[in-house]
Order: C-alpha cells, then sequence, then structure tokens
C-alpha cells in the first residue's frame, strides 16, 4: 500500500460496506469524497472515484444507470445483492492516484485496464 499517497489509506472491501440499495446509499455521509468500490460477495465488481460530488450521488448514478455497460449487467442481474464499501479522502488530490492504487489491488471484473 502507498502510503504516500494518503496516510490512512489502508481501504478494505469490508471497511464502510452497505448493500447497494438507493436507501442504503443515503447513510453514507453528504460530504464525503473519496473512492468507492461495487463488489459481489468477495469479488470487485468495479472501483470508482467522487471526486466531483459526494460519494453517494456518484453512487445513486450507477444505481440508476451507469455507462459502464458491463457493470450495468451486473447492476440489473444481482441489484440489490451487490454490495459497495468506500474510503473518504481527507484532501481531494489524491483521489485519482487512491482510484489507480485500488484497481491494481482489487483487480475488479468490471474496470478498464490500467496501461
Amino acid at each position: 500500500m502507498n502510503t504516500a499517497i494518503h496516510p490512512a489509506a489502508d481501504w478494505k472491501p469490508y471497511h464502510n460496506r452497505l448493500r447497494f440499495r438507493q436507501s442504503d446509499l443515503e447513510k453514507i455521509p453528504a460530504n464525503a469524497y473519496g473512492v468507492y468500490g461495487l463488489w459481489f460477495g468477495r469479488r470487485c465488481l468495479y472501483v470508482g472515484q467522487a471526486k466531483k460530488q459526494p460519494i453517494a450521488a456518484r453512487l445513486s448514478q450507477h444505481w440508476k444507470g451507469t455507462h459502464n455497460q458491463a457493470l450495468a449487467a451486473w447492476v440489473k442481474a444481482k441489484g440489490g445483492e451487490l454490495t459497495v464499501s468506500y474510503f473518504v479522502a481527507e484532501r481531494r488530490s489524491v483521489i485519482d492516484d487512491l482510484e489507480k492504487m485500488y484497481i491494481r489491488q482489487f483487480q475488479p471484473l468490471t474496470n478498464k485496464t490500467l496501461k
């Protein structure tokens, strides 16, 4: 883990974990910005970032319809069986690096491959 990016960047799939339902997304603090993961069981489906809008708002967009066709298929098929976990960044300036780091760590099924 690259703690130079963020000193508390030890995010795990079970940290801040909720069911991926609109009603549960409302439990995420309104001013939380950072990175999030969508999970089916212990398998990471997607890692994303919320830098321009709060995490709950970004996840709500995924719930309503995502541009990522592979993720959209998972949401349509499994919906409320999915879970979400998130990590609140202390500074928005580190969110891009955190997202890249966690994509490499969790190897999500529906993210584009990093080069």
